[in-house]
């Protein structure tokens, strides 16, 4: 009965994560909520619906797979407890996917271990070994359903408000540059936006590309193609504001690959800081190397 419980609610978790993070990375704030709450209200109903059926139906289900009344009665113990209580780890599960969603899986990954394995353990040497009854050992599944989605809940509240903070910082940035390339009439149009990479290590411990995140809206305003993939970093190097200008050449020679074709294009390269240019310098060349016609260079802040 918990296989498939468990795993018709979790469509909807994977539906709630899948459509959070196409939202957000749309920029879309009012769906990124609502895919949320209709994910979380959709897998609430089913699991009421189904773990109420359960307990109306619980011996004919039971009968399915043994004819021994002791058995049955056994079994309608724990779906007397299990029955209700199904449809309130929608709460954990789907919170966890709406995190996950946002781009976060250590913390929720963090908190449903401490809450579904350590505080079971704890129940099970603290009030099971008190009480000694079958009840009190299938009562820790809905109690720790609801003290992890607890914590779940407030660490998504959390994650929402820096993501939402976020977007609005990165979309107040874009639209500064924006509004100066709109100054330009000399720049010809663009075919494609190429932001700038990060190595993977210190991509991980970023959580995401600050280039990446000016490329989505820019890209979506001046109607033309982002490449989030078109170029890669092949090796990490030292962090680059620790050099000078000379080792920031040496450090950047062959750091990077095309991952696209671009014959004939007209490519922006999009960077947060340029400030010796030695990584804006090394694309370009990159770029003009593979045949694109030209090289434009876009950034939030240009150091002298």
């Amino acid at each position: 009965a918990d296989a498939m419980v468990y795993d018709a609610m979790a469509a909807f978790y994977m539906a709630c994560a899948s459509f959070m993070s196409q939202n957000y990375g749309a920029g879309k704030l009012d769906r990124v909520k609502k895919s949320y709450f209709i994910a979380l209200a959709y897998s609430f109903g089913l699991g009421a619906v189904l773990g109420g059926g359960l307990l109306v139906f619980g011996r004919q289900f039971l009968a399915l797979f043994t004819t021994e009344s002791a058995v049955i009665d056994a079994g309608m113990k724990r779906i007397m407890v299990m029955g209700w209580a199904y449809c309130t780890s929608a709460f954990m599960d789907c919170t966890i996917a709406a995190s996950r969603g946002l781009g976060r899986t250590i913390g929720p990954t963090v908190i449903v271990i401490l809450g579904s394995c350590v505080f079971r353990v704890a129940w099970v040497y603290t009030i099971f070994a008190h009480f000694h009854t079958i009840p009190a050992l299938y009562l820790l599944y809905p109690c720790s359903w609801a003290l992890t989605a607890a914590a779940e809940i407030a660490y998504f509240v959390f994650a929402y408000r820096q993501s939402v903070q976020c977007l609005q910082q990165r979309d107040a940035l874009a639209r500064l540059l924006l509004l100066r390339l709109k100054q330009r009439d000399d720049l010809p149009p663009v075919d494609a936006l190429v932001g700038v990479p990060l190595g993977h290590r210190r991509r991980w411990r970023r959580g995401y590309n600050q280039c990446d995140e000016l490329c989505r809206p820019l890209a979506r305003w001046r109607g033309c193609v982002w490449r989030r993939d078109g170029l890669t970093r092949q090796r990490a190097g030292a962090v680059q504001h620790s050099l000078n200008a000379r080792l920031r050449r040496q450090n950047l020679k062959n750091a990077f690959q095309l991952e696209f074709a671009v014959q004939g294009l007209h490519i922006a390269l999009v960077d947060d800081v340029v400030t010796t240019g030695s990584t804006v310098a090394e694309i370009s060349r990159l770029l003009l190397r593979n045949g694109a016609a030209t090289v434009q260079v876009w950034c939030i802040c240009r150091t002298l």
